[in-house]
Parts: C-alpha cells; structure tokens; sequence
C-alpha cells in the first residue's frame, strides 16, 4: 500500500479513525465516499471499516447505536452526525439474493473489499496510508467504468440489487459498464425479483435524479425493465408515425426524462406519462398512429406501478394528477388560463408548465414550431394572473356558500352549481368578483332559465333574442372546430341546454362534428344558426378568432336563413367557409 494523494476527511470520521488507531486497530474510510472524493464529488456518508470487532468499537465510544451488530455495524454519534463502523468481514450465502445469511468477521483489510460490488467502490482510505486499491479501483476512474470486483455472475448471485445498482452508478457518474459486467446481468436479471420493491425503488429515484435520467434505456438493454417494469420494452416497440413525433414511445420518454427538471414528480411524470399509448395505439389508413385517451390509460398504469413499488401517497396522486393533464393544449387567452389553473390547481401548474416544456423537447421540430408560441404566452398570461391575483377556484370568490343560504338560496346542488356559474363568470371577468355583483347577477333572486339558470342581467336581450331565433327557425347549423378552445365548448354546452329543453323536437347540423358530440345534440337536417346568448357561439369553427363573430355573414344567416333539404344546408355551409367533413 503505497501512500497516494491525501482527502480531507471531516474532523469527526477523522477523530473516529484516530481513536481506532490510538487503541491498536485498523481503521479507514471505504467505499463511496473514497470514490467521491477522488474524483471531486461531494460524498453523502462515510463508512468507516476497522479491525475491531463491535463490542471493542461500542468500549471506544460513549454513544453508539446497535445498527447491525449481526452483520458487524456499530454506528457511532458523534454530536448530531451518524458514522457507520463496520468490522473487516467476509460474507457467507445469500439465500435471498440480498443479505448474506451469515457474516464471519476476518482481520484483513483485503478479505473486505474483496466483498464489495464494483472496483471503484471497493477502495478505502486513511492518511497514514493514503488509498488502498487492490482491485483497479483508480484505473476504473479514470476510465470511466463500472466493473464488478472479481467474477460479476458471483457479484450479482450474492446481491440481485448489484444489477441495478450498475446501471445507477453509471448514471449518477455518467460512466460505462464494463462488457462482462454488463453481459452478466441479462441471465440473472429475473433474481430481481427477490429484492423488495422498496429497494429497487431507491434506486430507481437515484437513476430518475442523477445527470443521466436517459440511462433507463440500459435498463431495456441488460433485460431489468423486463422484470420490473415489461410496460418499457412494450414502449421501445410501440412507434409513433406522426409528423409531430421522431422517436418511438420510449425513446421519446428518454428525451423527456432528459429535459424534465431534475426532481422526483417531474422525472416519474416523464418516466409514466406516455405508458398507456401501449394499449392506446391505433393506426389511420393512411398508416398513422394516434393513441386517443392514453392519458387516462397512462394514469391506470402509473397508478399500479407506483403502488408496486411503494411509492408514498402524497408524491404518487400528485403524480398522477400531472398525468392526467400534462397533454391539455388551450388557446393561451387570459380566461383560458384562468379557467386551467383553476382546473389543474395552483400547486401543479407550474409543474405542468416546466413539464409541457420538458415533453415537447422529445417531439419533432414541427411539433415545437406549434407549441412554443402557445406555451410563452400561456406562461405570460399566467404570470399576468398571479400579479393581478385574479380568482380562479370557487373558494376565491367574493361570495360562499353562506352568502346565498343568508339571500334565500336552499342548500344542495343547485347551489353548488350558481356557485359554478359565478366563477364562470369571474374567471372571465376577474372584476366582477365583488358580493354585490354576484349576489345580483346569480342569486335567488337574478332571471333564470330552466336550461341554464340564471341569466346574467346584461345577457337577457340576447338569449331572449337566441330563443326567439331557436323558436322560428326550420334549420339550425352549429358551426364547429377540430380545435375549439374552453370558450366554445362552453357555448357548445349552452346551446345544447337550450336546444334540448326549448326545442326538442327540433334538430342540428354539424359540418366536421364527432359523431360522438354530434350524438349530443339532436340529429337530422331540420334546424337553424343561432348568434346568440354567448357570441363564442358563432367561433366554433373558427376556434380562437373572435372576428368570427362579427361577419356580417353570420349576422345575415341568423336573421333570415330558412332552409329545408340538406343540399342547401351544405352549400350554405360551404358559403360560410366550413370544410365539409361527415360527422
């Protein structure tokens, strides 16, 4: 053992090594923390290991914890901080591929690290010695590369977590595997399944945050998702022939977990959000894939796997909830954003925001050309709503509950739902957030419909004006968007109300409708265009452009329109610069 370049130790490990050394005993630090500090990490712990049995290092110290004295650890306080000392030992077999079943405590430096898992783990370190390196440990480091100590196979059949704890390495360190090293883990990856799920978790977590998140791809290669998580294979088989995507499903997971900030919900989010495009996946006939409603499928899956390895509740609903909306797109108006943040919460939203950031850095250039400009103005209208502090949940309006129980509304859902239409109402238009306002234009007292309730004072000229429209005309056509923003569904669902209860025998056509929204309202071709209650109304079509609704084309059409056979409804439709399409 030759002397090499000195580490600095903290006082108190270099206090226990001397009073080790003072009584006759070997003593060194090993371990990580060696391996840290050579290459300017700062280490997390330090282990110490010593000649000494753990009945003579419990007579040295005044305070000690009987952490593992089986397996020959005695952990020493020495003020608030925790020192682990372990006795030079050899392991006996691990029956169940994690803890040996028996320890026998040796007086060789050498037989202990001989035990150790990979080479640059298995080098200590004292002043008086500088680093022992029996096995290439330094060479190791400045290569760059993991290596078992010894026969990897023998390694990996004492200890199954060594497997993954290769892959974790080699992303927190940003090193290779070394080839045996490597080749050895496909054939005894399946003993992971002797290892609790708590512990591969850890490692996992460590994985996730380290520099190199996109190293689960490893994982795949050496065969360990195929045991802990077989959903990863299914995704790196799962493509996604679309103009907004390059890579397959897993792939693209990789370059998100890459991009996502490096902490524990936004790494798992990344790791989970796209599982459910597995059974998702379906392809058009021009031979492109969509993958409809795999953020539901990703959350029934994320939620069965972060269970499996027991993850805690708090971190896995918040999780879970991010899923679940981290693919929401909205036209980025100040009401909209508004109406998300309240939707998705104030906690989550800026989470959503980084993560939206994150996802799109896995797509194609296409894709980023669409969203970057929506996503820097909906982050600048939301920081525009938090200086403002404009209200977007119920619990932020002027008015509760109790207000509306002291005018003389009943307790119940209908209260719950006046309560819904005022932060409808303020969402759009933060100042109309004062009691008076709200108690005036929703409560017991304020005009009402049967379909839609109360109706605001300033609106009734123009859903009076709607009905009668509604009332006297033959044809209605309901203008539609492929991308409609939270506006014009809302009117979407308000003239449904309208039609079904005013006019039920009345029907609607819908150029470019899902037949499955198309359902909503009531079919074949026999009713008129309304401009109306909500002028959104008139910008179905045209999604986000307002100027939709002032065209005098819709003005005319509402007014005298009176259409009888479908033909004509599509030359009006065609006239009104709607692409026909067959709900």
């Amino acid at each position: 053992m030759q002397p090499t370049q000195p580490i600095t130790l903290p006082p108190r490990a270099a206090a226990i090594l001397n009073t080790l050394r003072e009584a006759g005993f070997e003593a060194f630090v090993v371990g990580g923390c060696v391996r840290d500090s050579l290459i300017g990490r700062t280490p997390g712990d330090w282990d110490i290991t010593t000649s000494a049995r753990p009945e003579e290092v419990k007579r040295l110290f005044r305070r000690t914890v009987d952490t593992g004295l089986q397996h020959g650890t005695v952990t020493v306080m020495q003020g608030k901080e925790a020192y682990e000392v372990t006795t030079y030992r050899t392991d006996g077999a691990y029956s169940d591929g994690r803890h040996p079943d028996s320890v026998r405590f040796v007086s060789s430096l050498a037989e202990d690290l001989a035990r150790r898992d990979f080479t640059i783990n298995a080098m200590a370190y004292a002043p008086e010695t500088g680093v022992v390196d029996l096995f290439g440990g330094l060479d190791d480091l400045e290569r760059r590369l993991i290596r078992a100590v010894g026969d990897p196979a023998e390694r990996f059949t004492e200890d199954a977590l060594r497997m993954l704890r290769a892959v974790r390495f080699s992303a927190q360190l940003g090193f290779d595997i070394e080839e045996q090293t490597f080749e050895a883990i496909r054939p005894l990856s399946p003993r992971l399944d002797m290892v609790s799920r708590e512990r591969i978790r850890d490692e996992i977590n460590k994985l996730l945050l380290s520099d190199h998140p996109d190293y689960f791809e490893k994982l795949a290669e050496c065969g360990i998702t195929a045991v802990i998580m077989p959903r990863f294979d299914e995704m790196m088989a799962t493509p996604q022939f679309s103009k907004f995507h390059l890579y397959d499903v897993a792939h693209h997971t990789l370059k998100v977990m890459k991009a996502a900030p490096p902490e524990l919900p936004l790494r798992l989010c990344a790791l989970l959000h796209d599982t459910g495009k597995v059974p998702a996946r379906t392809l058009d006939t021009a031979g492109g894939d969509h993958f409809k409603g795999h953020q539901v499928l990703s959350a029934v899956y994320a939620e069965q796997f972060l269970k499996e390895f027991r993850y805690d509740n708090k971190t896995a609903d918040y999780v879970l909830r991010l899923i679940r909306v981290h693919d929401v797109r909205i036209p980025p108006t100040l009401p909209n954003v508004r109406r998300l943040l309240g939707r998705i919460g104030r906690d989550l939203f800026p989470d959503y925001l980084a993560f939206s950031l994150a996802d799109v850095q896995g797509k194609s250039p296409v894709s980023r050309d669409k969203f970057m400009p929506q996503y820097e103005k909906t982050e600048a209208a939301y920081r525009r709503i938090l200086r403002a502090g404009d209200p977007v949940t119920v619990g932020e309006l002027a008015v509760k509950g109790a207000d509306l129980i002291a005018a003389g509304a009943k307790p119940g859902p209908a209260m719950g739902e006046v309560l819904k239409r005022m932060l409808d109402d303020v969402q759009h238009e933060p100042s109309h957030n004062t009691k008076e306002y709200l108690l005036q234009t929703y409560g017991p007292a304020a005009p009402a419909d049967p379909a839609l309730g109360a109706i605001p004072a300033q609106s009734l000229a123009a859903y009076q004006r709607t009905l009668d429209l509604i009332r006297a005309s033959d044809v209605i056509i309901l203008p539609y968007s492929a991308e409609p923003d939270e506006d014009a569904f809302r009117a979407h669902e308000r003239l449904r109300r309208l039609l079904r209860t005013h006019t039920p025998e009345k029907s609607v056509y819908a150029p470019g409708m899902p037949a499955e929204r198309f359902r909503a309202f009531t079919p074949s071709p026999a009713v008129t265009l309304a401009d109306a209650l909500f002028p959104q109304a008139l910008c179905l079509f045209a999604g986000s452009r307002p100027e939709a609704s002032s065209d005098p084309r819709w003005r005319t059409a509402a007014a005298t329109a009176r259409f009888s056979g479908l033909t004509q409804i599509k030359e009006f439709a065609a006239f009104c610069g709607w692409k026909e399409e067959t709900p």
